[in-house]
């Protein structure tokens, strides 16, 4: 998202981990988290919760399990939002993205009901953990346990 408080404007981008407003403003958030810039935290954050209130509807956010691109990418991020902050909307969110990967399961799909939504010319795919079911069930199993948690945002980059 980017906004220009003067004029009263913004232009929102997809809300994806990958190349979208919540990877962008995490990585924003944990810079200014690491320059001790307490301004600049509150700004990022309030820029997530500007990017929250207007809707995960599409083409906002796309739809879609993968990691990159879709739920399991904005669950994991927003669980790491909702411990640095303690905002709890976070969590919410976090807990919504986890409920719609659950109800976007369909036994008839191939790769354990979870087929991939991009890329779809390429065989790996739904294999892999970017963008397939290694991802996806990841980010499912992390609920399971604070240690699987620790693990995967380790693996996908959201260490602290």
């Amino acid at each position: 998202i980017i906004v220009n408080e003067d004029l009263g404007t913004y232009q929102v981008f997809p809300k994806h981990y990958c190349y979208g407003d919540y990877g962008t403003l995490y990585g924003l958030y944990r810079g200014y988290e690491y320059l001790k810039d307490e301004k600049g935290k509150k700004l990022a954050l309030s820029l997530v919760l500007k990017s929250h209130d207007i809707g995960y509807e599409p083409p906002i956010l796309v739809a879609g399990p993968s990691l990159l691109y879709g739920h399991s990418g904005l669950a994991m991020l927003f669980r790491r939002f909702h411990r640095h902050s303690g905002i709890e909307a976070f969590e919410q969110v976090y807990q919504a993205m986890l409920e719609h990967l659950i109800d976007c399961y369909d036994e008839c799909d191939t790769f354990l009901g979870y087929k991939g939504y991009w890329n779809q010319s390429e065989k790996t795919t739904n294999y892999s953990f970017f963008e397939g079911i290694l991802g996806i069930g990841l980010a499912l199993m992390s609920v399971e346990s604070e240690e699987v948690r620790l693990l995967f945002e380790e693996f996908f980059f959201l260490k602290d």
